[in-house]
């Protein structure tokens, strides 16, 4: 696999790559390795894409609730001074 950063997201190329002996090569004339495993990687990216995706939107959940409130509301609960109680 490898992963490059691509505007916002990431461009992923997944591949196999190897040495074919004579029957390999052979059998590649009558059979298609896309239509044998290529269901197979679509299944395995979808996945990964989930994942990835459900991770990002976890960590900028975690972000935002590190950060607090923000805004007009905000500004004025912490603009509270300590005072005496009536």
């Amino acid at each position: 696999m490898t992963l490059k950063p691509a505007g916002t997201g990431t461009t992923m190329t997944w591949a196999l790559d190897g040495d074919q002996n004579f029957m390999m090569k052979a059998m590649s004339l009558f059979m298609s390795m896309d239509d044998a495993v290529g269901k197979d990687f679509d299944q395995g990216l979808a996945k990964l894409k989930a994942i990835t995706e459900k991770k990002a939107a976890e960590a900028a959940a975690a972000a935002a609730a590190a950060t607090g409130p923000t805004g007009p509301t905000a500004a004025t609960g912490a603009a509270k001074k300590p005072g005496k109680k009536k």
